[in-house]
């Protein structure tokens, strides 16, 4: 059986070469591709790009630059590389998304930025998720949690067929979360288990989580259930 390849680069480094080569395509002001796109300055969608996406981008690229010299690397560097690219990774999916459907974006225009070219046809596309993310959490002391994610109902690792990774959102707390709601923070990660690292300060405070699949074309399933966890 063969399997797709995610298409967003997972090295560090060639990750952020590949995100870069979008951005410069697109903000480049002799070309002013965004217009050509049909996102003029005052569209809801131009101010997606060039605030939310970029934003996340310019955070990304300040942590890369942190880290990127291996002789002075720290593990807070590295903690704030992760958690930036986690945040941005999602976005850029989206951002493909959007492109990939707009008929003014040729494949041509997504090869220059990166991404890959819409398929030449006979390709059915690939259905949204319709299971649900089951999770089991190791305890790590100090500050660390490891969550063990799979298909509901599952006891091997493998995800869905068509599925890429999770989108996760949770939040720290000292109280129960009864409502999805409050879980303001997000991660989106590809590999089980997702290992999660906390401050000195959360150790005994309660991590309050829920899971959902998302397919390679950015589709999301059902959230799961809310679990928690108490930080060790």
């Amino acid at each position: 059986m063969t399997t797709s390849r995610d298409w967003i680069e997972h090295n560090h480094n060639e990750f952020h070469t590949q995100v870069n080569k979008t951005e410069d395509y697109i903000s480049d002001p002799e070309t002013n591709k965004l217009k050509d796109f049909g996102y003029d300055s005052p569209s809801t969608i131009y101010a997606w790009i060039t605030t939310t996406f970029l934003i996340a981008l310019n955070v990304f690229n300040a942590a890369f630059e942190a880290w990127f010299d291996v002789d002075s690397r720290t593990r807070i560097a590295q903690i704030d590389l992760e958690e930036a690219e986690k945040a941005l990774k999602p976005l850029y999916r989206q951002l493909y998304s959007l492109f990939r459907g707009n008929p003014l974006v040729t494949n041509h225009d997504l090869e220059m930025m990166g991404m890959p070219m819409r398929p030449s046809g006979g390709h059915k596309p690939t259905p949204p998720p319709t299971t649900l993310v089951e999770a089991e959490f190791e305890l790590r002391p100090p500050e660390v949690i490891w969550v063990h994610y799979h298909d509901a109902g599952s006891t091997g690792k493998a995800k869905p067929p068509g599925v890429h990774g999770i989108e996760a959102v949770y939040l720290v707390s000292d109280a129960p979360v009864t409502s999805r709601d409050e879980l303001v923070h997000s991660i989106f990660d590809t590999r089980t288990p997702l290992k999660m690292v906390f401050e000195p300060s959360d150790r005994g405070r309660r991590l309050n989580i829920a899971f959902r699949w998302e397919n390679t074309t950015g589709e999301k399933g059902d959230w799961s259930e809310i679990y928690e966890a108490v930080i060790p």
